[in-house]
């Protein structure tokens, strides 16, 4: 190699710095005399698993094989207003934990213990006195800090945190600083976003507690749609997090992510009549009729107003640089996946609506923006406007009377007492929450929409991933049938 370059008088040669870096990796010297670490053999990739689950079929990975067997795919399950009463009934029951079946209530009372933000039913702020408010901002925010303290954590790179790094996550919750009196600002978010246990201080900080498979983000606790009203409570040490009241919990959000205005406002572009619900995993809104350039994106099941009688025309709250709300005009695609209200409720939709996620990553907690199995529920059956618990513990009080099937039971019962049940209106939740829809019968095998983060070992003896959203049969994931379930039904 004959290139040169100079600096001043002294040139390198090229050819000349590649073979010293050649030479030095090769003989594993690092620098002058510094061994380089091998890290043993690498893996390139954990196996992915094929599309098609063991004991499924590669059409009922298609909505029309499902809809092919169903006999009135399009008569309406439910009304709205039949929705919208389960949703009130829901409400009550869990204002009262008392009147809860008692085995479920332990489950709850479990969630809740491990996941602080987490709770029962919405609480109304509002009617409290600045005082009373902030005890509970202080109670909260120092469960926050419990939890950040109760074990140890890693970064995304799965490297331990230090004393240090834990203690500056801590003081970036500011708690010494929330007074004797909270007033509530209230807000609404101006994007889809996450709410956060604990508010990292760089993004790579997480609640990592396992360096294997398990990378989830622990210090994550679920993800607030677009045009939500939040109650802010306190702001964090550096600003960027606001500590907030939101109908997925307590948490930490990103400040820049929500928009300050008088609750009036907010209440008014929360309930307009006039709205549209997204269908697609994913739908952006653009700046213009042209489509170009998006400015953001809405998820399967939030809904944003309509601005007039031009379907095409969406109202998206905006954060103004001094923090309060303003409300501009976004345009949809014209072939965008939305509807108009909501989505009338009918067996055919709902496995329409479950298959558009299908292979989507399983995300536990939220962090990667994604879903898992209760969230993704949540979020199809939102569509049609239940109101369903991000937790599948919390989704199994659904119903005011509860039907178990228990651990104990014959392998014969369970799958009797399974197929029994009406496909695409039936969830099924057992012990640890994990949650399902039931999609029918095959060859007497009952066959379930889920998302989980485990893999099977295939015929050839290899271990291969799943970790995603999939279609497969109710010996997956394989604790299912060793914990007591409880079948909640949406008709």
């Amino acid at each position: 190699m004959n290139i040169r370059v100079k600096t001043g008088r002294i040139g390198i040669r090229y050819g000349m710095v590649i073979w010293m870096i050649i030479i030095l990796s090769t003989s594993g010297i690092k620098g002058f005399g510094q061994k380089v670490v091998s890290a043993g053999p690498i893996e390139k990739f954990y196996l992915r698993a094929p599309n098609v689950m063991p004991g499924t079929l590669p059409e009922m990975r298609d909505a029309s094989y499902w809809i092919s067997k169903m006999q009135n795919p399009d008569q309406v399950v439910l009304s709205l207003p039949q929705i919208q009463a389960m949703n009130s009934a829901f409400e009550k029951r869990v204002s009262n934990p008392a009147g809860l079946d008692t085995a479920l209530n332990k489950l709850i009372a479990l969630k809740l213990e491990v996941s602080p933000g987490l709770f029962l039913s919405h609480p109304d702020l509002y009617v409290k006195t600045p005082e009373a408010v902030a005890a509970i901002t202080r109670e909260m925010v120092n469960k926050d800090v419990k939890y950040l303290r109760k074990g140890k954590y890693g970064n995304m790179l799965a490297i331990e945190l230090s004393a240090k790094e834990l203690d500056e996550q801590e003081a970036e919750m500011n708690y010494a600083q929330i007074g004797k009196q909270v007033n509530i600002k209230p807000g609404i978010t101006i994007a889809d976003v996450q709410l956060r246990e604990i508010p990292s201080t760089s993004p790579e900080f997480s609640g990592l507690t396992d360096k294997n498979k398990t990378r989830w983000d622990l210090w994550n606790l679920d993800i607030v749609p677009i045009g939500s009203p939040v109650q802010i409570l306190h702001v964090s040490k550096s600003g960027e997090y606001v500590f907030v009241l939101s109908e997925n919990g307590y948490g930490w959000i990103s400040t820049n992510r929500v928009a300050i205005g008088e609750k009036t406002q907010t209440e008014q572009f929360i309930q307009s009549a006039h709205f549209i619900i997204c269908l697609a995993d994913k739908v952006p809104f653009y700046t213009d009729a042209s489509c170009k350039y998006a400015s953001g994106y809405f998820r399967m099941g939030d809904r944003l107003p309509l601005a007039g009688t031009n379907p095409r025309i969406v109202s998206v709250p905006l954060r103004q640089i001094n923090g309060t709300l303003t409300i501009q005009q976004a345009w949809l695609a014209p072939k965008a996946d939305v509807h108009i209200g909501y989505l009338p409720y009918t067996r055919k939709d709902v496995a329409v609506q479950s298959l558009k996620l299908l292979d989507n990553i399983y995300d536990w907690t939220g962090g990667w923006m994604g879903r898992n199995h209760a969230t993704e529920l949540r979020d199809i059956f939102a569509c049609f406007g239940f109101k369903l618990p991000g937790y599948g513990e919390l989704m199994s009080a659904f119903n005011s009377k509860i039907k178990w099937l228990y651990a104990s039971e014959t392998k014969e019962k369970h799958y009797r007492d399974i197929l029994a049940n009406d496909p695409f209106t039936t969830l099924q939740i057992c012990s640890t929450g994990h949650s399902q829809l039931y999609l029918g019968n095959y060859n007497s095998m009952p066959i379930v929409y889920d998302s989980h983060g485990y893999g099977y070992t295939d015929a050839n003896g290899r271990e291969v991933e799943i970790r995603r959203s999939n279609v497969g049969t109710i010996e997956f994931p394989n604790y299912f049938l060793k914990q007591d379930i409880i079948f909640i039904y949406l008709k």
